[in-house]
């Protein structure tokens, strides 16, 4: 089954659009830093990242995600994270031409701090991205999906980077903008965009567009705000199709074309920033960017909740640095974070399931009580090369069934040949020959005993009227064994036919062919 699986899996991702041969799916991992679900290099591949062990709305277990990283120079052809997993994004590039190259659903998270994107994302359900680095080169969007309704919603940041392609924002999502730079954006239906920062840039030299839909809102949050140069107060803007000038409340200038859609209501905001910005620990990283807040110097993440090291320990009882609904092993350190058979349980602490200590639990182990870490499986029959007698020939298993197949078979045949004998001689020692209708046959193995006096028979006492109608007619096969049957042992090679089809609907039957005919 777990084979099964795995290949609806690969099936699945090229359904998609991906357009290379091979996919790696990754489920219930812990990495990084575990190697086996970073991607650095390679041949183009397919990402599916996953959690078969999370339900919907909301993820019943969010202990179990999923962690893998994109990094170094590998080509990534397609994307897809759910259940609750976390995709980190540090190098590489994901291009291919299926559309939307990268889909996160049912509260995946994406973080991205370098590499390239170059179609377009989609982040829907109630998932989260934080991007701090990277190139999207294609549109970014963000709303609800069809798992999650209201108020389950995605969450979009970002710090640094460059939204390349624009940002869709649509449902009830929410997008916050604290720097790096953003090619136009469209708010719609209940979405809010908020911008404290950053560069709103639109193609070649003309400025960037805020643009409204229905009830979507966009709140740009600074000061020095101006429409065509002529300075405005705090609030909803006095009209649309002009361009505002400001500053963010990170201080950098900036210049916008702000429109709303035909028929439309203005829902494009200018307020005020709070000066300077909240920053408890005066570490100097605002608050919405620490992942200690309140604490100086907490911005190491190692398991990047967005939790800061220095002030996890509450959520961290093994005190790996891994918090207890993202450790494969909770109550024992583990900050490799191992998980060699990806089911979810790190290697540090599971040695209860498994039996022979090769880190793969008995369940899913290849060779249950024999070490065997490298799990190879040459001929893909489920059992290990280290103790398959077989190794090479995935059909051993089923030999054996041939071989007890025709054993059983063979006493079958013996049965009926014996049965067969002590007829005959029932037949031998029976005398007077009966023969009821007169055919030549005894009555105690004529198949026919009502056959017309006269008629010419088979070997079983049958004339070719009564051969045929023997035949039942009520489906494909019995038809065609119909027209096939050969009467009286001749040669079934020839041309001509003892019986056919004849009738209509419900009504047919098996006849025997009139002399003369074919």
């Amino acid at each position: 089954m777990r084979h099964v699986r795995f290949t609806l899996l690969l099936a699945c991702l090229t359904l998609l659009g991906a357009t290379s041969s091979s996919a790696v799916v990754i489920n219930n991992g812990k990495a990084p830093p575990n190697p086996e679900n970073v991607i650095d290099g390679g041949d183009p591949v397919a990402l599916w990242v996953r959690n078969a062990r999370c339900t919907m709305t909301p993820c019943a277990l969010p202990g179990r995600s999923t962690t893998a990283e994109i990094t170094g120079s590998a080509l990534i052809t397609q994307v897809t994270v759910s259940e609750s997993s976390v995709l980190q994004i540090t190098g590489g590039r994901i291009d291919a031409n299926a559309f939307p190259i990268m889909t996160l659903h049912e509260q995946a998270t994406l973080v991205a701090l370098g590499g390239s994107v170059g179609r377009a994302v989609r982040l829907e359900d109630a998932t989260r991205a934080v991007i701090d680095g990277g190139v999207f080169e294609d549109s970014v969007s963000l709303g609800p999906g069809p798992r999650y309704p209201a108020p389950f919603a995605p969450e979009l940041e970002l710090l640094s980077g460059d939204l390349a392609g624009g940002l869709l924002v649509f449902g009830n999502a929410v997008a916050r903008i604290q720097g790096g730079r953003v090619n136009d954006v469209v708010a719609r239906d209940d979405s809010v965009v908020q911008i404290f920062g950053g560069q709103i840039d639109g193609t070649g030299v003309s400025a960037g567009i805020l643009t409204t839909a229905d009830r979507g809102r966009i709140e740009v949050i600074g000061s020095d705000f101006a429409i065509d140069g002529q300075p405005i107060g705090f609030g909803l803007i006095p009209t649309t199709g002009r361009a505002l000038t400001g500053s963010f409340a990170s201080g950098e200038p900036f210049s916008a074309s702000v429109r709303t859609l035909a028929a439309e209501r203005r829902r494009v905001f200018v307020l005020e920033a709070p000066a300077p910005l909240p920053d408890a620990d005066s570490d100097g990283v605002p608050d919405h960017r620490d992942f200690c807040a309140g604490l100086p110097g907490g911005s190491v993440d190692a398991d990047a909740d967005r939790v800061g090291d220095d002030c996890n320990d509450a959520l961290d009882q093994d005190g790996d640095e891994f918090a207890d609904t993202l450790d494969v092993c909770p109550a024992i350190a583990d900050p490799d974070q191992a998980d060699a058979d990806v089911n979810g349980i790190g290697d540090a602490c599971n040695d209860a399931l498994d039996e022979d200590g090769d880190e793969y639990e008995d369940d899913v182990d290849t060779c249950l009580g024999l070490p065997n870490a490298n799990q190879d499986d040459s001929d893909g029959d489920s059992l290990g090369d280290a103790c398959d007698p077989y190794p090479t020939d995935a059909a051993n298993l089923a030999a054996l069934e041939a071989l007890e197949t025709a054993l059983i078979e063979n006493e079958t045949l013996t049965l009926e040949l014996a049965e067969v004998e002590t007829g005959l001689q029932m037949c031998l020692d029976d005398p007077p020959f009966l023969d009821a209708d007169l055919d030549g046959e005894h009555d105690r193995t004529d198949r026919c005993p009502a056959t017309p006096a006269g008629s010419t028979i088979d070997g079983f006492g049958c004339s070719r009227p009564q051969f045929c109608e023997g035949f039942p007619v009520s489906n494909r096969r019995e038809r065609r064994a119909c027209r096939f049957a050969v009467w009286g042992g001749r040669d079934p090679s020839r041309i001509r036919r003892d019986c056919r089809v004849v009738g209509w609907g419900t009504s047919l039957t098996c006849r025997a062919i009139e002399p003369g005919r074919w």
